[in-house]
């Protein structure tokens, strides 16, 4: 597994750990900004992990993939070589790869938990 999907993968988990704190601050004090916080968890959560799939499952079926014969293969297999050796005769370039931090979502777990602590429960306030 690459780093990238690593990293994916890892805001992913901070958004479910969101979600289930935000749900257990709304049962703790019953109020509607932690059910709306929820909310925003759950549709970021769905965001990263199943929205892509389905995007992925509605574009193959709209766009089916074209077979191309081995001969236009092999043509565009020359052509795309002698264009890389053109334009990069030594070597090719580098790839740069962006991973993101997901330090937004963090801070914001991290601080509905804060309050949700320093909320008094609702059976001691009974």
């Amino acid at each position: 597994m690459q780093y990238a999907e690593i990293a994916r993968w890892f805001d992913a988990l901070f958004q479910v750990l969101g979600l289930s704190i935000s749900c257990w601050a709304y049962r703790v004090s019953r109020k509607v900004g932690y059910l709306i916080v929820a909310v925003y968890f759950f549709v970021a959560t769905c965001s990263l992990t199943v929205i892509p799939k389905i995007r992925r499952v509605i574009y193959e079926r709209q766009h089916p993939p074209t077979e191309l014969s081995e001969e236009m293969n092999e043509k565009y297999a020359i052509e795309l070589t002698a264009l890389s050796h053109k334009y990069y005769p030594s070597h090719p370039p580098s790839a740069w790869l962006s991973i993101s931090f997901p330090l937004g979502s963090i801070l914001l777990v991290m601080g509905i938990w804060v309050l949700a602590r320093q909320e008094p429960e609702r059976s001691a306030a009974k």
